[in-house]
């Protein structure tokens, strides 16, 4: 790429390019014909627009249709249509748009008044006619100099200038004239940041698919020239969108033993097509019918011994799922199913996982320093189990986790299953027990009722450890099961920061006791583990 150069400088001084040349000799003569072409760019597209002005009744139906186009694709009315949009409409009419014997208002300009534009002007005419909407990424800059390659097709790269302040790695979505060895940014354009390449990639690869099913064309500036307002209003959502946005897709993975046979089986159904500019094995799953949303239902990636179904509509999972069994039935395996954040392609939950998957996850956990908690943070459990004190920590954990996995309602990612925490528990030499989790009538009582009232599952796990440390710190308890649940949801009601806490009454009549069986328990429980009402320093044991 060229230097970024200061080309304000005498005829007669050094060029700066660094040659050692003087300017005039130099740089100065490619300056000047840049200069003019870009001079020449801006008169030519002021002579079209005047013609398409002039002659915009002789296709005022066109026009119309045009806009309404992007009214619709925009989902607003024509008549709320902002100046911009409406501009950018008219613009992409006289680049896009076929009307009479096929030809746009460029080439209806060049038949009539070509012979009226000096040559420079002729030569800006033809880079103008062959400029389609494409979308670029940025590879380097140089101050105001950037240097473009296209994001969906194999082309040299163009260096440019731009005011605007864009960044190495950006995408820019626009039209760029080539004449001879110079490059212009002509009309609207829009530049987004890099972090949006994978979400353009994947949604503009979808309607590509599309318009090659209903057109039977790979061309890709047909499919810029009859898609612009779908490619625009991509760009316009995105810059809406804030940075932190990214997809969220569901992947279900199966095992595979014949790749190709599965490709070729999937290649007979007339709606799944090949995905032409993928680096993998990939296809595309269309809707049947052309006016359908989503157009796109998803993606399957062959690789050496796996099959993966990727779509972001919980809607077309099943359906995905229950094509690949029905026309796959004895060619598949199903392995595992997970939410995945696209961008990062971090698991945001997993639905199912595969033993591969599982054996993993217990040997990363036994074999890690372990975080969040503080009593044993910072070791793993492999040290942990070395010592009495450790191995009794390590346990109490394990059973919170447990329990937390059993009875809690939040959407952990990082949950373990109830195999996953027997197989730890095992690989650490802890007895293995397949009788409940639960130890008495007052946790069974917590885990029935909590629930049923909306709170958390966090907080009935924590209710049932609670109780457990107030069992610990005593020689022995008595009384009916339902007062001391009670007490004991009213002491987490207390010292959490639920805004679901319930009165003592609300609690009489939730567990069938008096209010004052209630609060004589909840006395004692408060007095031995020193908890006092709104206390929020408490913490488990």
């Amino acid at each position: 790429m060229e230097n970024n150069i200061n080309w304000e400088v005498g005829r007669n001084e050094l060029c700066p390019c660094g040659s050692g040349k003087k300017y005039k000799k130099c740089c100065l003569r490619k300056v000047e014909q840049e200069q003019s072409y870009n001079l020449a760019v801006d008169r030519v597209i002021d002579k079209v627009m005047s013609f398409f002005f002039e002659q915009e009744e002789n296709y005022l139906s066109e026009v119309d249709a045009y806009v309404e186009r992007y009214a619709q694709t925009f989902e607003i009315e024509v008549f709320d249509m902002p100046a911009e949009l409406e501009f950018l409409a008219h613009f992409n009419f006289i680049f896009d748009c076929k009307l009479e014997e096929d030809k746009t208002v460029l080439e209806l300009f060049k038949e009539e008044l070509e012979h009226n534009l000096s040559k420079r002007e002729q030569q800006v005419l033809e880079a103008l006619i062959a400029a389609r909407l494409k979308v670029y990424q940025v590879n380097d800059q140089l101050g105001i100099r950037y240097e473009v390659e296209n994001l969906f097709q194999d082309e040299s790269s163009f260096v440019i200038n731009s005011e605007e302040e864009i960044l190495p790695g950006d995408i820019l979505v626009g039209r760029i004239v080539q004449m001879a060895e110079y490059a212009q940014l002509v009309g609207l354009y829009n530049v987004i940041s890099f972090d949006y390449k994978e979400i353009v990639e994947t949604e503009l690869n979808g309607k590509w698919a599309k318009f090659r099913r209903d057109n039977n064309s790979s061309n890709w500036e047909e499919f810029s020239r009859c898609s612009s307002a779908q490619i625009w209003d991509l760009f316009f959502w995105l810059m809406e969108e804030p940075l932190d946005f990214s997809p969220i897709i569901y992947e279900v993975t199966y095992k595979v033993q014949s790749p190709q046979i599965v490709k070729e089986r999937l290649l007979k159904l007339n709606n799944i097509i090949p995905e032409e500019e993928a680096e993998q094995q990939s296809l595309v799953w269309l809707a049947k019918e052309p006016d359908l949303d989503p157009d796109i239902r998803g993606d399957f990636i062959i690789e050496e011994d796996k099959l993966i179904y990727i779509t972001p509509w919980e809607d077309q999972l099943e359906l995905g799922k229950n094509l690949l069994e029905t026309e796959l039935s004895f060619l598949i395996e199903y392995d595992e199913e997970c939410l995945l954040d696209l961008e990062s392609g971090e698991v945001l939950e997993w639905i199912t996982r595969s033993q591969e998957t599982s054996e993993a996850i217990v040997e990363a956990f036994i074999s890690l320093p372990l975080e969040g908690r503080e009593d044993i943070e910072g070791r793993t459990p492999q040290e942990l189990v070395k010592d009495e004190e450790g191995r009794n920590k390590l346990k109490s954990y394990l059973d919170e986790l447990e329990l937390l996995i059993k009875f809690s309602f939040a959407n952990d990612p990082n949950n373990f299953t109830l195999d996953e925490i027997k197989a730890i528990k095992k690989r650490l030499g802890y007895e293995v027990k397949d009788e409940s989790l639960l130890l008495d009538g007052v946790e069974k009582l917590l885990v029935e009722k909590m629930p049923n009232h909306d709170l958390l599952g966090e907080e009935v796990v924590d209710a049932v450890f609670l109780w457990r440390d107030y069992k610990q710190e005593i020689d022995s308890w008595s009384g009916s099961d339902r007062a001391w649940a009670a007490a004991v949801e009213y002491t987490i009601g207390s010292i959490s920061f639920s805004t679901l806490e319930h009165t003592q009454s609300e609690l009489s009549e939730i567990y069938n006791v008096s209010v004052n069986e209630i609060s004589k328990r909840y006395q004692t429980i408060a007095e031995t583990l020193g908890i006092e009402v709104n206390d929020f320093q408490w913490v488990l044991n």
